[in-house]
């Protein structure tokens, strides 16, 4: 035995434990009644935040809304003014109510000048508008990244200015096709390079491409030796309207509006544009973009992809807006060799063919493209502004027409579309 007391032979220390669990219990009950309290205090607390976050969430979409229709709404306001004074001072520099002295012309150049920048502001401001009130329409078609760049090589060369400045282009051959909206692609590669060349006074702007396979993404780098931009700024010059301060800033324009809407549409377009820079050292913007290639067919449903092989900038231009827009994804080759690459990755519903082009030839191409199981069964109309011998028309027995370049025009695109390509084309989009 130990010695100690049995609560349960002893009536009063059987008394005294029972009264001693009671005291404990009640303990307890008190315990939980005050936790009770603080967690429903703690629950209307939350709930009150819960309130105030969905008030404040309202009222910035409000705020936002409101911003995205004043933007829009004075943005359309100003453009009939600005579109007269564009017109009257372009007849004025025609001299078509008579000559202008020396200083006269310099004067309304000058006028000239101002409104191009104001047009190119509330461009920008409607572009803006547009994304922030989710009304920009993404257009998705294949893109030949040699031919893209080599459009805007050709569009942006002017903007060198004096020589001390070189603009590079790299070739971009040999990279996938590209799916997504060319004409936005290319509006974030003109912002990037326009401002990379008002910011570099010597040495050199260039553009480069390079295919990253483990996500599958093209990465545009547009790359300067210009003044840099400080770590602290490198996120600021992507808010709207900021500009950082500098003395070269006091001789370019601007209105600190293409970098915050180059990052939108890259944001839209499911990619990304990042800045690499440091003072003195220049600065590097890449655009991510995932390639977007489809896994079975390349056309979106009911879309007719048509191939332009050509190294002639501007008949690659005449033939797609004479194409129109609907549901045609046109893709562009700058040469005969893009061109059979990007006839085997989309498999168009038909090519349009120059024949004279450096390296392969049309001729050349034809006849690759009809040894080839993958491409012999695609409609091809050749073009070409020459009159063609009968050695070089026999050279041609596997082209489905033969247009020359002084014929292309809506109509009569219209018509080779609806007699080779009937079931895939809708003739009253392509005609609109």
């Amino acid at each position: 035995m130990s010695g100690q007391p049995d609560p349960g032979r002893d009536p009063d220390l059987l008394l005294a434990h029972i009264a001693a669990l009671d005291e404990e219990k009640r303990l307890h009950e008190r315990e939980m009644e005050a936790l009770a309290s603080e967690l429903e205090s703690t629950n209307r607390g939350v709930v009150a935040l819960y309130a105030e976050l969905d008030d404040q969430a309202v009222q910035l979409r409000s705020a936002s809304e409101l911003k995205s229709r004043f933007l829009s709404n004075v943005s359309h306001e100003f453009r009939t003014p600005l579109n007269s004074i564009l017109a009257i001072a372009r007849l004025l520099l025609d001299r078509i109510d008579g000559e202008l002295t020396g200083e006269q012309e310099r004067q309304v150049e000058y006028i000239l000048a101002s409104a191009r920048s104001l047009s190119e502001l509330i461009d920008d401001l409607l572009d803006i508008a547009k994304v922030e009130a989710g009304k920009v329409e993404v257009r998705t078609a294949p893109i030949a990244v040699s031919a893209l760049l080599a459009t805007l090589r050709g569009v942006l060369r002017p903007l060198r200015g004096s020589g001390a400045v070189d603009l590079v282009f790299e070739s971009g051959e040999g990279l996938p096709l590209l799916h997504s909206d060319e004409g936005k692609v290319s509006q974030i590669l003109r912002n990037l390079v326009s401002n990379a060349l008002k910011f570099t006074e010597a040495g050199e702007v260039r553009v480069a491409v390079r295919h990253d396979p483990a996500p599958d993404r093209l990465l545009f780098a547009v790359s300067d030796t210009g003044i840099g931009i400080a770590p602290a700024d490198g996120e600021r010059v992507f808010q709207e309207f900021v500009q950082i301060e500098h003395r070269l800033q006091a001789r370019v324009r601007g209105t600190g509006l293409g970098l915050p809407l180059s990052r939108h549409l890259a944001r839209l377009l499911g990619g990304e544009l990042e800045l690499e820079s440091a003072p003195g050292h220049g600065s590097t913007f890449t655009l991510s973009l995932p390639t977007g290639r489809p896994a079975i067919s390349t056309g979106m449903p009911g879309e007719t992809s048509v191939l332009v092989i050509d190294d002639d900038p501007m008949a690659r231009y005449v033939l797609r807006h004479a194409l129109g827009e609907g549901d045609i994804a046109v893709v562009e080759a700058e040469d005969g060799a893009a061109g059979l690459a990007a006839a085997r990755a989309v498999h168009p519903a038909i090519i349009f063919l120059d024949l004279r082009m450096p390296g392969l030839s049309g001729f050349d191409v034809l006849e690759c493209l009809a040894a080839d199981p993958g491409t012999a069964d695609i409609p091809v109309v050749v073009l070409t502004s020459s009159d063609l011998g009968a050695a070089e028309r026999r050279r041609l027995v596997h082209a489905r027409a033969i247009l020359s370049k002084s014929e292309v025009g809506r109509e009569r695109i219209r018509a080779l579309l609806s007699k080779l390509v009937p079931e895939s084309c809708n003739l009253s989009d392509v005609a609109s």
